[in-house]
């Protein structure tokens, strides 16, 4: 079971002092009260606080006194059991202003809570004081300041939080400091004026010289604050003015070192993603080849047997469904290589001007015999006098194959389908437009999905691998472009590819009719 946090509570207000040891004692801890800073100090040695609340106007000894006192050598042998040998001190006042809070956080004050106060205000600073949120604590904290005083209350403010703290006294000596603990050091709170180097030149040689881009950097200034955009073109991430509270700097400080941290966690997400991404590169190219090897061998020996006229009619329906299951699985193989190649990073597509009525032109001619077996129609026109495309050939065929190959499989016998290429607004636009059965509209926010499951069979039986439309969105994205769709179930599907047009559109295009499209089908 663990040992109750100890709080004693000084105030010459009885009624004040009932307040203060209910709201503490509803969290938990025990509490001794004290009506003034004398009767206090001989609590100390039997009752040994965690941490002490103190009036400041009292008689006697005040609050101010007390608190010296305190953390006196004398007394501070009753604290060997804290860090520091030092009690926390929360003033609880009325007379909140901030000479006063100045002088009590000089004297080693802790934080300080106004009077009257709201139910909970007290507890929730004590459970933060006795119980914090370490985001601060084993943080490494340059300060650079050439004004001791200065530098005393930052130090001294942050060491209560478990930062550890390096100091220097200018520029120059931070400087050589960071080149040694570049590596340790968290952040850098300077300030803005000092002789030998000021903190703008410190800030501009980190930021330059040394390559920390993302290192927090806090500025302490008593100029003029329009003075302060200084200290953003230097490469700051925050400023103080002085003279500053302990609760403004400690608030800035925080901010900037969860900034920080937030923002190494997503480099190191990244880092840990783009290795992910590797290991699953190399682990498809690797079962790709080995997926591929014995497929090919059992699409080879199942044509080989079906050419045997000698095999009996079941058999022959068996070796069909063989070869039919091996071209599906052959398919998806080359889907999800062809998907993993569009999308890695150092995937680099070579891009030249070519004609995308060639491009449509080449694709139907390969889909002739597909077309006929189903005694479908397919047009093709041209309304623009040029149709000039920034692409990649191999690229440009595989999006038209694609689209051409669903509406084949997805349009009955008798069928039409148009494709038709226009040059509006600077855009080139194909469209490819079907008489098929359409697309249930709750399936078409899915349709580009990779492994969707609206993927469907064709009118004839024809089975797709769900990769075909994801990959079509990923090359056209890569090209600059965009696709949109229209359907209606019963009536057809119209996908409309729109790829911006050259400024020069008299360039020399690159023909890509020695482009075998059938590697693409």
């Amino acid at each position: 079971m663990s040992v109750r946090k100890k709080i004693l509570v000084v105030d010459d207000t009885a009624y004040l002092r009932k307040i203060i040891k209910e709201e503490l004692e509803s969290g938990g801890y025990e509490v001794q009260v004290s009506e003034d800073g004398l009767k206090a100090l001989t609590h100390l040695p039997k009752f040994q606080p965690d941490l002490v609340t103190l009036d400041i106007e009292m008689p006697k000894l005040n609050g101010f006194k007390t608190c010296e006192k305190l953390y006196n050598d004398h007394y501070a042998q009753h604290f060997e059991y804290l860090n520091y040998n030092k009690v926390p001190i929360v003033f609880v006042t009325s007379n909140d202003n901030f000479e006063d809070r100045k002088k009590g956080f000089d004297l080693g004050a802790t934080d300080f809570i106004t009077k009257p106060f709201m139910k909970g205000d007290l507890l929730n600073v004590v459970n933060n004081i006795l119980f914090p949120d370490n985001i601060l604590e084993d943080m490494t904290v340059l300060v650079v300041d050439d004004s001791k005083t200065s530098k005393a209350i930052v130090v001294n403010s942050l060491k209560r939080h478990g930062v550890n703290i390096l100091e220097a006294e200018n520029g120059r000596e931070a400087y050589t400091i960071i080149c040694k603990e570049m590596d340790h050091v968290d952040m850098v709170i300077s300030d803005l004026e000092m002789p030998v180097m000021d903190g703008g030149e410190l800030c501009r040689r980190i930021r330059n010289e040394l390559g920390l881009k993302n290192l927090p950097f806090i500025f302490m200034s008593g100029a003029d604050k329009s003075l302060l955009i200084d200290v953003f073109k230097a490469g700051g991430t925050d400023y103080l003015v002085k003279p500053f509270l302990k609760e403004e700097l400690l608030a800035r400080v925080t901010v900037q070192m969860e900034k920080a941290k937030l923002n190494k966690r997503m480099v190191e997400a990244v880092s840990e993603l783009r290795d992910y991404n590797k290991m699953k590169d190399d682990l498809i190219a690797v079962c790709s080849h080995d997926l591929r090897s014995p497929l090919n061998n059992i699409l080879g020996f199942s044509n080989h047997l079906l050419s045997d006229d000698s095999h009996k009619k079941e058999d022959v329906e068996a070796l069909g469904y063989i070869k039919d299951s091996g071209e599906i699985l052959l398919n998806l193989i080359n889907d999800i290589l062809d998907l993993t190649k569009f999308q890695s990073e150092n995937n680099e597509i070579e891009m030249y001007p070519l004609s995308m009525y060639e491009t449509v032109q080449i694709s139907t001619n390969a889909f002739k015999n597909l077309t006929q077996e189903k005694n479908q129609i397919v047009s093709v026109v041209n309304n623009a006098e040029k149709t000039t495309v920034i692409g990649n050939g191999n690229c440009m065929i595989r999006v038209v194959n694609n689209l051409l190959s669903n509406a084949i499989k997805f349009t009955p016998e008798n069928g039409k389908i148009n494709l038709t290429v226009d040059n509006i607004d600077q855009n080139v636009i194909l469209t490819i437009e079907d008489s098929g059965i359409g697309i249930p509209k709750e399936s078409i926010p899915h349709l580009f999905d990779k492994f969707t499951k609206t993927s469907q069979r064709g009118t004839s039986g024809e089975a797709g691998t769900g990769l075909g439309m994801a990959i079509v969105k990923e090359i056209v994205e890569q090209h600059g472009g965009s696709i949109d769709l229209k359907s209606k179930v019963d009536e057809g599907t119209t996908f409309i590819i729109k790829f911006p047009a050259p400024k020069d559109l008299d360039m020399e295009i690159q023909k890509v009719a020695d482009i075998d499209p059938s590697i693409l089908i």
